[in-house]
């Protein structure tokens, strides 16, 4: 009988994960049939879309609080697909806020339960925080090894093979091809901006990491500005931003975050998967983030200490693979134009501080898997999802 799955997204990367997701479990099982709640990746993946909520997601504590009746909607709706469609399993995707709660509404219905980028209560939550998420999860995909390891020790049904982005994460236009599209002189160096695809990343990220790439361009020449725009819903706000430098021809960058990544000599990136993208490519970036000031207190009070102790402080993916601070991280109070340029001008002067970055970058590559990562999930999960009830 052919089986039928719902999975669910809730902002940019996530929502390119679950694609990428889909496809594989396709290939793995052409038969299934499977419906999507996320944004343009999933869309472009064929598959009925019966909710969107990725213009929405936002991190923080305060941030989210306006669209709750918008995220109460979405659950009523996902809800409604599980008894309408008659859905067998029901796979989550990051959204930790959201997707506990989808699960447990799921397993209510009946529904097998998978998570895939899983709640990151192994870097600054608690044992009792992940018991919960293996509680109300049959099967769990886990991308990173000491992410495998918290939940297995939790009794989790946990399935690693690596992490997906390794076979994804590649430059598909030459030099030429992405310079020439771009009306770039081919003598120019590209620095790269990727503010990110949340509204608060907008608001408090984005001005200051344009206008540090700005700063950083009036004391070095022969470098052009070339920011990414990660989703379609970010498109005016970026736009809207690089409108306040009408003098130095910044470039807006659509659909090639690779090739941008691979064809810059520096990028100043929001802390988010693009940093373990960077990392995989083994190229130099700069990592900035900012929350509002009563959300940064807030998560402070409530998780500050384990941050620090469990994480080191640091942000960024590679540097907590790592567990070292290669890639700098101007995190709030640091999260200034002026701290940022400053970096930014000595990565791009000093060569051998630069190429010890990049050495140090390829660390990562053992830590990662050894290729075709989703095949193999997909044919795990299609086993585990296929299989009758004993």
């Amino acid at each position: 009988m052919k089986k039928k799955i719902l999975i669910n997204a809730g902002e940019t990367s996530g929502d390119r994960h679950a694609a990428q997701l889909v496809e594989a479990l396709l290939r793995a099982n052409p038969d299934l049939e499977i419906f999507g709640s996320g944004g343009h990746y999933l869309k472009k993946t064929g598959i009925p879309i019966v909710e969107n909520v990725t213009s929405i997601c936002s991190v923080g504590f305060i941030e989210p609080i306006k669209h709750i009746p918008r995220y109460i909607k979405a659950m009523r709706t996902l809800k409604d697909t599980i008894i309408k469609e008659k859905i067998d399993c029901v796979i989550a995707v990051d959204m930790q806020g959201f997707n506990v709660r989808l699960l447990k509404e799921a397993k209510k219905l009946g529904c097998k339960t998978i998570y895939y980028i899983l709640p990151q209560e192994w870097q600054w939550g608690t044992k009792k925080g992940g018991k919960k998420v293996v509680d109300i999860t049959d099967h769990l995909v886990a991308i990173f090894p000491p992410e495998a390891e918290f939940y297995k020790a939790l009794d989790g049904d946990v399935i690693f093979e690596g992490h997906p982005l390794i076979d994804f994460v590649k430059s598909t236009l030459t030099k030429s091809v992405f310079y020439h599209k771009h009306l770039i002189n081919p003598d120019s160096k590209i620095l790269a901006v990727f503010p990110g695809s949340r509204q608060q990343e907008m608001k408090y990220v984005l001005p200051n990491i344009l206008n540090a790439a700005v700063q950083t361009l009036e004391k070095l020449d022969g470098y052009r500005i070339v920011i990414s725009v990660a989703a379609p819903h970010v498109k005016a706000a970026v736009e809207n931003e690089v409108g306040k430098y009408p003098d130095n021809d910044i470039i807006i960058d659509e659909g090639n975050s690779y090739d941008l990544i691979q064809h810059s000599s520096l990028s100043i990136v929001s802390s988010g998967t693009v940093t373990l993208e960077h990392a995989i490519m083994h190229k130099p970036c700069l990592v900035a983030y900012k929350l509002s000031p009563l959300s940064y207190k807030i998560a402070m009070l409530l998780v500050g200490k384990r941050w620090k102790e469990n994480m080191d402080s640091l942000i960024s993916l590679p540097n907590l693979i790592l567990k070292k601070k290669i890639i700098p991280e101007f995190i709030q109070a640091d999260c200034t134009p002026d701290k940022i340029a400053e970096k930014a001008i000595e990565l791009l002067q000093d060569k051998q501080l630069y190429r010890d970055m990049k050495e140090k970058l390829q660390r990562i590559d053992v830590l990662l898997g050894d290729g075709k990562v989703l095949d193999k999930i997909a044919e795990k999960l299609v086993k585990r999802i296929c299989e009758e009830d004993q």
